[in-house]
């Protein structure tokens, strides 16, 4: 899945904010900046506008988010736009999930991350 998939109610609200909320007075085009998940009480995932749009064409963006549904099998699905150029890391033992934000304000990629690094 290129896109993620959001509980209907999740996407009926990101829908508002990039569609609704911008349309409501008159205003110059904007470039979102970034989409910000609540994973936990104190946990947040930012995801900056590489990974929450796609380009359509050279002039057209769109928001890279499908509904779900109203019975989803999961809230939230994460789909490879949203995780490309972000680093994860699958902690077994404690059954944790620890991320990085986008991997490209560090000026790298995943394409050319030294994974055997003992840094």
């Amino acid at each position: 899945m290129a896109s993620s998939s959001f509980h209907c109610l999740l996407f009926c609200s990101l829908l508002f904010h990039f569609i609704v909320a911008p349309s409501l007075a008159k205003t110059a085009s904007f470039k979102p900046k970034a989409l910000v998940l609540r994973v936990s009480e104190s946990v947040y995932w930012t995801m900056f506008r590489a990974n929450s749009m796609v380009y359509v064409s050279n002039d057209v963006l769109c928001l890279g988010f499908v509904d779900g549904g109203e019975k989803p099998r999961t809230s939230i699905v994460i789909g490879g736009h949203q995780l490309e150029d972000n680093l994860l890391q699958f902690d077994l033992g404690t059954s944790r999930l620890g991320f990085s934000s986008s991997l490209l304000f560090s000026r790298t990629t995943c394409g050319n991350f030294n994974f055997t690094s003992n840094a």
